[in-house]
């Protein structure tokens, strides 16, 4: 409530005691039914009111008044000047005080006569079924202002919803005070519920809203479309037959202007916004479906205490009208409680089959019941019951065999999924080594999944250790003491990364997932000890990971589990070793060995500069040399950039064939950790080149620097002579980014805001560039760059 502004708990208060008042007036007036069949022609001009004809609330019973009968009085009420809105107000108080039959005084044939006219069929029981979709609109418009987000779509979507349950407990049953209220209501709602509805759907889903500049005003040219149906019931304000010519137009009229907003949203919908969408859909399509099978079955247009119908069906009206409500409630609020794919599947096609069932059923059932019955002796109902059920039974049965076929034809990526996960337990079982295991994992992964990113991390004694990856930024390993492998040990199934997690997992985990971009955590067991663990990130679609995802993913970890298991614990190790060599392109060669000896390695996030070089024009450099001159001349410049580096007191992370990584102020800090970068990095560019003027070469090397600072997650290991660092994060996903724009800005060295800042005198030949778009940030940001050519430190 405290999110609430203040119109919205007027509003809300309004709601509740209209709401409160007019179920209670309902409930006491269940039995006390006035008598809505007739129609006069007067507004109140001073005469007495003549019967025009008669309204359609109750077509089964017939009224003891006819048409050109002058009302004189209803009851003791007299009737001269009253027009229609009067007459059923006398009518309506009348039937509060009086039981049984009503008294009307007429004049017929010049006659005066006093004539009984009949009440309907009191049917208290359905007075409180109507208000099961009245309550059900009415908490769907409370929960969606109460905890959806406070924005203006949310607001108006509540307020229609409240409309329209306001305008669905109207209270013609009360005396006439109440039923003048009631009806003041119902116009001035009928008359806003078009026009709001039209701006929920223009509304929604927020991410493609329409309501701006001319989407806020023309939905009210179709305020008062409900007037006509509400002069077909009451006769007010104009006569039944006015009201049945007129309404058909706008009605189709807004319905068109429905599908056209609702098509144009999906159509430019994210897929989330889709999966709010088809929500909807299935609730208008199940509340459609059940109001057409009530409507076959009993004739009647609803539930109604005027009209006669079974319990069953004044139920059934209910539900169907309660049904879009609380689907437009899931797609605001929880979209995802269910994969709502696989309940279309499963709707669509249980109501193919039963079509063709009922169409089979209307043909088949006479004669077969015919034949069962002179064959068996057996009653005819009984008969027809045993075929009933049979066909029912068929339906179930043949519903599985259909089901795979709606799912191709209407979802075909989740039907591929499913197809896909299927199929990997037989793959699975193929493979003879781990190694064999968690690439087929990863890969098909990737390829059925589409996640942003995908690690899958196996254990190496002491730490976890990627041994398949498609992701940017990829810890080195994550030592199995902290509180995210502990806690994924304790999973049994795949688990969607959300606050909750994250309150378990520690600092060290959280930061560790961020980098990652998790979003799902897939845990893999050998005999109840945690062997390996899938790292997603959020889907390239843009889609959720459903609960059917999730399904499939626990099992496809089950089997893994299984798997694993014929894997003795020498081949785990000796496969996860050679992994690791395999994977030195990600880990550097020291870290992978300190990793495999079970020493614990230290973690932490800290603020570093982080320094990116590489050769200019390498493939072609090496083109034209012989596999020994280009060795030789990596070597030179290997050591080259590594003497430099540590003289400036920075550490060499890795070396990736012609590119190179070091990280200034870890893991000891570093004062003027940015200065020295930045004198290393002019350092490179001034003795790089040499390397080739000394071994003869007719063009000299060239180089290419990126430094960035801040924060970045490092990890440690101490091995016998050095330190190796290895640093992830957004600090060295943008000096890599800069370093690689070197050549697109004709710069030898670029570093970032910061790093200019804090450089002091080291970069101030440096030049600012303005408004560079950087590949993975929404924002342009200004780099200074050294231009090609300019003079050393």
């Amino acid at each position: 409530m405290s999110k609430l502004r203040l119109l919205d708990k007027l509003v809300m208060g309004m709601f509740l005691a209209v709401g409160v008042f007019a179920l209670t007036m309902r409930a006491v007036g269940a039995r006390r039914l006035a008598p809505f069949r007739i129609y006069v022609n007067s507004w109140g001009r001073g005469d007495y009111p003549v019967v025009q004809g008669y309204m359609t609330a109750d077509e089964k019973s017939a009224s003891a008044l006819e048409v050109g009968d002058r009302i004189l009085r209803v009851g003791d009420a007299d009737q001269r000047g009253h027009g229609q809105v009067r007459l059923l107000l006398s009518v309506a108080d009348v039937s509060w005080k009086t039981p049984g039959p009503l008294p009307f005084t007429v004049e017929r044939n010049g006659t005066t006569m006093v004539v009984q006219e009949s009440r309907p069929p009191s049917k208290p029981q359905s007075f409180y079924i109507r208000m099961i979709p009245s309550v059900v609109w009415g908490v769907a418009a409370l929960l969606i202002l109460l905890r959806a987000p406070p924005t203006t779509e949310t607001r108006i979507m509540a307020l229609g919803l409240a409309s329209v349950a306001l305008s669905s407990i109207a209270i013609f049953d009360g005396p006439a005070w109440a039923y003048a209220i009631s009806l003041i209501l119902l116009v001035i709602d009928w008359s806003l519920v078009p026009p709001l509805m039209l701006r929920v759907y223009l509304t929604f889903p927020a991410e493609v809203s329409l309501l701006r500049g001319w989407n806020r005003a023309w939905p009210w040219l179709f305020a008062g479309v409900g007037i006509p149906f509400l002069s077909q019931t009451l006769a007010f304000p104009f006569s039944p037959e006015v009201g049945r010519a007129t309404a058909a137009l706008p009605a189709l009229a807004f319905i068109a202007v429905q599908v056209i907003i609702i098509t144009l949203n999906y159509r430019h919908s994210s897929p989330v916004g889709r999966r709010r969408f088809r929500w909807i859909l299935l609730a208008v399509y199940l509340g459609t479906a059940l109001w057409v099978t009530a409507f076959g079955l009993t004739g009647s247009y609803g539930s109604s205490p005027h009209i006669v119908n079974p319990l069953w069906a004044d139920v059934v009206f209910a539900v169907a009208e309660a049904a879009y409500p609380v689907g437009l409630l899931i797609a605001v609020l929880r979209f995802d409680l269910f994969d709502i794919d696989r309940i279309i599947g499963a709707t669509v096609a249980y109501n193919a089959l039963a079509l063709v069932l009922v169409g089979a059923s209307m043909i088949l059932l006479p004669s077969l019941s015919d034949l069962l019955v002179s064959r068996l002796d057996i009653p005819v109902t009984v008969g027809r019951s045993g075929i009933a059920f049979a066909m029912a039974g068929m339906l179930l049965v043949t519903q599985k065999r259909v089901r795979p076929y709606v799912d191709r034809l209407f979802f075909k990526e989740r039907f591929a999924l499913a197809q896909a996960m299927n199929r990997l337990p037989e793959q699975l079982a193929a493979v003879r080594t781990a190694e064999q295991l968690w690439e087929l994992t990863g890969s098909e992964l990737v390829k059925n999944l589409r996640p942003a990113s995908c690690v899958l991390f196996a254990s190496s004694g002491s730490a976890f250790v990627p041994v398949f990856t498609d992701s940017e930024s990829v810890p080195a390993a994550v030592p199995a003491g902290t509180a995210l492998t502990a806690f994924i040990a304790t999973l049994d199934a795949a688990v969607e990364v959300d606050r909750r997690v994250q309150q378990q997992v520690g600092d060290t985990g959280q930061a560790i997932l961020r980098n990652l971009g998790a979003r799902l955590i897939i845990p893999i067991h050998r005999r109840g000890v945690l062997e390996a663990f899938v790292v997603l990130g959020e889907k390239r679609s843009g889609d959720i990971y459903t609960h059917t995802d999730l399904t499939l993913l626990t099992t496809l970890a089950k089997s893994h589990s299984i798997h694993l298991l014929r894997f003795d614990e020498a081949e785990l190790l000796e496969r996860t070793q050679a992994i690791q060599e395999k994977m030195r392109r990600y880990v550097p060669g020291v870290l992978a060995e300190e990793i495999a000896s079970g020493r614990e390695v230290e973690t932490g996030e800290r603020d570093v500069s982080v320094l990116f070089v590489d050769i200019r024009g390498y493939t072609a450099f090496s083109a034209g040399r012989d596999a020994t001159s280009t060795f030789s001349t990596i070597n030179r410049y290997t050591e080259t950039v590594s003497t430099i580096v540590r003289h400036e007191g920075g550490v060499v992370v890795e070396f990736n064939g012609d590119g190179m990584m070091a990280v200034f102020g870890a893991p000891r800090p570093l004062d003027n950790k940015e200065r020295a970068a930045v004198r290393a990095a002019r350092r490179l560019v001034e003795e790089v080149p040499r390397i080739e003027r000394e071994l003869g070469a007719d063009e000299p090397l060239s180089v290419g620097v990126g430094v960035a600072t801040g924060t970045a997650f490092v990890g440690n290991i101490e091995a016998v002579d050095r330190t190796i660092w290895s640093a992830i994060g957004s600090t060295t996903n943008l000096a890599a980014r800069l370093q690689s724009m070197t050549r697109e800005l004709d710069a030898s060295v670029i570093v970032d805001s910061v790093t200019r800042q804090r450089a002091g005198d080291a970069a101030d030949m440096f030049v600012a560039r303005p408004g560079v778009a950087i590949r993975g940030r929404a924002d342009a940001i200004t780099v200074y760059s050294l231009r090609l050519g300019a003079a050393p430190a």
